[in-house]
């Protein structure tokens, strides 16, 4: 008997509308059909929209052909059907198809977790019926739903204690201890971990300290840069700082803090771990999902805030700055700070945000020139300090303004058991093809290289030199010929990707001996289709590895993550685009790295490492690949000129 929908009336067919379809089983009724045929036998898990998944009912196909979105059944259909095919191609290898399935069941998984209450986030009474505003776990606010106490009550214990926990407490931004910049609190020296710290985890000496540094500057009234090398533990710092301000000194916020998209979860995570007594509310996704944070979650009004502290991004914070930047915000804390310029719009519009204290969080202040630094700082101190007037500056006297506004410490200072990371830079042969790839880039344009070299600013040396980059790494991004000019065996594919790069080559040795000795290895490199190469190699060679390159959704890189780094895991390396170590990438399982090609910017490449070194006592080999005779070897040097500026910040 088919089982309509929980609101469903006779009289409302045409206003109920099929939202998604997010599963699929057998009709009980057809179990023993021998196949499955999607509009006879098959019913389909059914989400309705403007209703949660905990009310998805299953229908067969016949059933919902009365309802708005059937198109959304009938591109299910198409999806279902084109990942059969793809199963059952042939020639598709076992560790393709075992990686198809996997992702199926791991969107099965995620899918199961969308009825899982992870927040209530408001309360009301209609008609003497207690209705709970529901934030979803893995779903954003423009999904939460008002759902009857009576159909979540069996699932949500937690959750509604958790809620009226925080209502009991008050302890709300509009109830919180005020100071005026000028008359705040003496500071005392926290001579060890507070209790509501110890509760949950340890701090390290330099995190202490840190802690400290920052609690004494709030008290004085100052703004600052917390500056600490990659993998010291700004986040814990910041967390925890700002508890310090919620239990020491009553100052329950709003705190604003501003950080990348990828890094949120990460965020959450720490505060949940560090702080969590603090009411923290992520505010991103589309247009509805922040208006009903705003609506439902704030509080009544600006002046009633409700959550101690608001997580969003650079890009939400820009978006919403008219409805943001009227809010009196205790703190502003922005991380990857670095990314602040003086020009940019999102610098003029986060200079106007209305807030009492600013902290600044990055671990590259100097990256090319001493302007980025400088621009950190007028952003802290506009009203006294005029980026305009300030005269040429060069390291030396950079060094005043350093130390009255940041806190910058390096792992070597601070860490004394961690050993320090060998160091290999390992220097290869083009190969035949290779310098045949490489030549053939100078020829075709050796007249804008002339041009350039006489001052013509037309011409783009950076884009000729990524194509000498690319030939130094593999010719096949350099010159037409590549494996689908003849059909090719997987060992001929193989032949042809290790033999003709001397990059390749070497990789093949390494990973060879790395495999044999039982290490996790993470390679880097800067270039997309460079990683292309690699993962083809990886599959040749039926090594099992995971992949994060910066376009993938952070549920899918969180996934990867966890994958890599569960006890037992097969995966021997984790293949990685430099830059997507902004990510909020978690390696701690590697003992190898192997830089395949170097970043522009030698700090991305630091960054990337500090992803496996961190603070865990381990040690860890580096690998640094370079071709002989190329562009590399002009870009390892200047790498090092450049990094002149980053020992001017300790």
């Amino acid at each position: 008997m088919e089982l309509p929908h929980p609101n469903f009336q006779p009289e409302n067919i045409q206003e109920r509308e099929i939202e998604a379809i997010v599963g699929h089983t057998r009709d009980p009724g057809r179990r023993q059909d021998p196949e499955d045929i999607w509009h006879e036998n098959i019913r389909f898990h059914t989400k309705w929209k403007g209703n949660s998944h905990l009310h998805n009912t299953n229908h067969t196909y016949d059933f919902l052909k009365r309802y708005k979105g059937l198109n959304r059944v009938n591109n299910y259909i198409r999806q279902r059907k084109a990942y059969e095919s793809t199963l059952k191609m042939e020639g598709l290898s076992a560790q393709d198809s075992q990686t198809l399935q996997l992702a199926n069941e791991r969107e099965k998984e995620l899918i199961a977790t969308y009825k899982m209450v992870e927040r209530i986030a408001n309360k009301k009474e209609v008609d003497q019926d207690v209705q709970y505003f529901v934030k979803w776990q893995n779903l954003n606010y423009d999904q939460a739903t008002w759902e009857r106490q009576d159909d979540i009550i069996q699932i949500a214990h937690e959750q509604i204690d958790a809620y009226q926990r925080l209502e009991r407490h008050g302890q709300f931004p509009y109830r919180s201890q005020i100071y005026d910049v000028n008359q705040r609190p003496q500071f005392v020296t926290i001579e060890r971990d507070p209790d509501y710290i110890t509760t949950q985890g340890i701090l390290e000496d330099y995190q202490l300290a840190g802690l400290n540094w920052l609690a004494e500057r709030w008290c004085l009234g100052e703004n600052n840069i917390l500056a600490d090398e990659s993998g010291l533990g700004k986040m814990v710092q910041t967390v925890t700082f700002l508890s310090y301000l919620f239990h020491t000194h009553n100052h329950y916020g709003p705190f604003l803090v501003i950080v990348p998209l990828s890094t949120i979860p990460t965020w959450e995570k720490h505060f949940k771990t560090w702080a969590p007594d603090l009411d923290t509310i992520s505010y991103i996704g589309n247009n509805l999902s922040r208006e009903n944070i705003r609506k439902y979650v704030f509080g009544s009004s600006l002046e009633q805030m409700k959550p101690n502290v608001l997580l969003t991004t650079y890009e939400w914070a820009l978006r919403d700055a008219t409805e943001l930047g009227v809010i009196g915000w205790q703190m502003l804390a922005v991380d990857e700070a670095h990314r602040l310029n003086s020009d940019s719009q999102m610098y003029e519009a986060l200079k106007s945000f209305n807030a009492s204290a600013k902290l600044l969080i990055t671990d590259t202040p100097l990256q090319d020139h001493p302007k980025e630094f400088l621009s950190l700082v007028h952003f802290l101190t506009y009203d006294k300090f005029d980026l305009d007037k300030q005269p040429g500056m060069d390291v030396a006297n950079l060094r005043p303004h350093l130390r009255k506004f940041m806190l910058r410490r390096l792992k070597q200072d601070v860490i004394k058991s961690v050993d320090p990371a060998n160091v290999h830079i390992l220097r290869v042969n083009m190969s035949g093809l290779q310098k045949y790839a490489y030549k053939s880039v100078l020829t075709k344009n050796y007249q804008g290289l002339m041009q350039s070299s006489q001052g013509d600013t037309h011409i783009s040396l950076l884009n000729i030199a990524s194509m000498l980059k690319g030939a130094a790494n593999h010719p096949y991004l350099s010159v037409s010929q590549g494996l689908n000019s003849k059909e090719w065996t997987s060992e001929e594919t193989l032949q042809e990707l290790v033999t003709n790069s001397g990059k390749m080559a070497l990789l093949d040795e390494l990973l060879t001996k790395f495999k044999a000795e039982g290490h996790r290895v993470l390679i880097l490199s800067h270039m997309f289709v460079m990683l292309d190469i690699i993962s083809n190699y990886m599959s040749l060679r039926n090594y099992q590895f995971q992949r994060v390159d910066g376009t993938m959704a952070s549920g899918t890189r969180k996934r990867s993550m966890e994958h890599f780094n569960q006890a037992g895991s097969p995966d021997f390396a984790f293949l990685l685009v430099t830059r997507a170590t902004e990510l909020a990438i978690n390696l701690e399982k590697c003992d190898i790295v192997i830089i395949f090609d170097s970043d522009w910017n030698h700090q991305n490449d630091l960054n990337a490492i500090s992803q496996i070194h961190g603070a865990d006592p381990q040690r860890v080999d580096i690998y640094r690949l370079i071709t002989r005779d190329t562009v590399e070897e002009a870009i390892l040097t200047r790498q090092y000129s450049t990094g002149i500026l980053g020992d001017a910040c300790t």
